[in-house]
């Protein structure tokens, strides 16, 4: 997982409002993409980075995109569903393909039990950009926030 630590450390102590944590790294840096379970021990080793991102679970709502199946991965549970322990009043959402109808119910119904909603954005990828079109439609001539936009659309 390449997570820069200086980024975490800045978004715990609001010095960022919005971030971005990319779990597998990102293509503009191949070198830093992760897909084997040994490199994720850097980031788990790394326990002030640990902390932290776990701190920001616990008094920050997450959006996660791009995730499916992610949660039998098990940084993902390290970092992630060991703060459900210490469950907060936080809503966090995880948008996803709807797919195959059973498979999203399944997944809607895991997720729920660790205090995530799933949300789906269309039954395929190309319908993402014109979810996140009305998306901001919606945040920007209701004047609502992203989390009550996000509640409005699990509905729809």
């Amino acid at each position: 997982m390449v997570i820069q630590s200086c980024h975490v450390l800045e978004w715990a102590q609001e010095k960022r409002k919005l971030s971005v944590l990319h779990i597998h790294g990102v293509y503009t840096n191949p070198s830093g993409i992760v897909l084997h379970p040994a490199g994720y021990q850097n980031v788990l080793r790394n326990t002030e980075v640990m902390r932290e991102i776990q701190k920001l679970y616990e008094n920050k709502s997450f959006l996660f995109l791009g995730c499916g199946w992610t949660v039998d991965d098990t940084t993902f549970q390290a970092l992630f569903l060991e703060a459900v322990k210490h469950k907060s009043d936080l809503e966090h959402f995880m948008l996803v393909r709807r797919g195959d109808v059973d498979e999203f119910k399944k997944l809607r119904e895991n997720m729920l039990d660790k205090g995530i909603k799933v949300i789906s954005y269309g039954n395929e990828y190309a319908d993402l950009p014109e979810y996140f079109k009305r998306l901001t439609c919606e945040i920007s001539t209701r004047g609502r926030s992203v989390l009550q936009i996000l509640l409005l659309f699990a509905h729809t």
